[in-house]
């Protein structure tokens, strides 16, 4: 099966600014606000057309942070949550090490040091 693009996540220092640039300027349409456990908002999700752009307030902004340790950006490639373990498999017999997981997402970094992911929002793994 071929990847498809899931989602691109960008690090931002002002979230409320970057949301208005992006709601506004760009007239992208929020689809969701995730918030952390003090209900402060974390990340601002956008559809664009089948992919989600994330807003994620960066660590070092103040306020609440998005907890994936990844820097200014991470790409994301759609999996079916069936394929999951086959995907760890096939990264860890590439030698390719995984950094993080979350119910939705397997992430790594390719050889440049570029964060990735696989990711099947909003399925949860198996």
């Amino acid at each position: 099966m071929a990847l498809l693009l899931h989602h691109l996540a960008l690090k931002v220092s002002d979230l409320e600014r970057a949301e208005l640039f992006y709601s506004s300027i760009l007239g992208l349409e929020p689809i969701d606000h995730k918030r952390d456990d003090e209900g402060r908002i974390r990340s601002v999700w956008f559809g664009v057309g089948e992919i989600i752009l994330m807003l994620e307030r960066r660590a070092d902004a103040g306020g609440p942070a998005e907890k994936n340790a990844f820097g200014r950006h991470l790409t994301a490639f759609k999996i079916p949550a069936s394929e999951r373990k086959s995907w760890k498999e096939r990264l860890e017999r590439a030698g390719v090490k995984t950094t993080g997981e979350t119910e939705y997402s397997v992430y790594f970094s390719d050889p440049e040091g570029n964060p990735l992911a696989l990711s099947h929002y909003p399925e949860k793994r198996l």
